[in-house]
């Protein structure tokens, strides 16, 4: 299992690496783009992480909701998204192999399986995911709203 690199104080607060889930993810390139706004204290946690991660499965989730039309806000981004993520250092976690039988045996009644591959590469990092979702529940890891 790949691990996080160790946490760290700062400012009397544990700062950690942090997962984002596709929202948050979109949030912080373009906040006009996403209809539920991440909460404050979330916003602040995830100013201050030492490193910041997101799936390579958001970028696919983003590409096919602009595609279909769920997404509209979000397909002016699409080409300009790597270059994005670059410029606030979140870095890409590419789908592998041990995230996808995670994602598909974990125990999880939750059928979006953009989100079951997010919560699974958390699992496999062991780390926190960011995230604005309700539903996710007992999944595993620790989950920032």
């Amino acid at each position: 299992m790949s691990q996080c690199p160790p946490r760290s104080l700062r400012f009397g607060k544990v700062v950690v690496t942090i997962l984002l889930d596709t929202g948050i993810f979109v949030w912080m390139i373009d906040r006009q783009a996403v209809g539920k706004q991440p909460s404050l204290e979330l916003g602040m946690r995830v100013a201050e992480a030492e490193r910041l991660l997101v799936s390579t499965v958001s970028l696919f989730e983003i590409a096919q909701k602009a595609r279909i039309g769920k997404w509209p806000e979000a397909a002016k981004l699409l080409p300009r998204l790597p270059d994005l993520a670059d410029r606030l250092r979140i870095e890409r976690v590419p789908l592998s192999e041990p995230v996808s039988l995670i994602a598909g045996s974990m125990a999880w009644n939750h059928a979006d399986p953009f989100d079951r591959m997010i919560v699974a590469t958390a699992v496999q990092f062991d780390c926190p995911v960011a995230t604005t979702d309700r539903r996710w529940v007992d999944i595993g890891v620790e989950v920032l709203r």
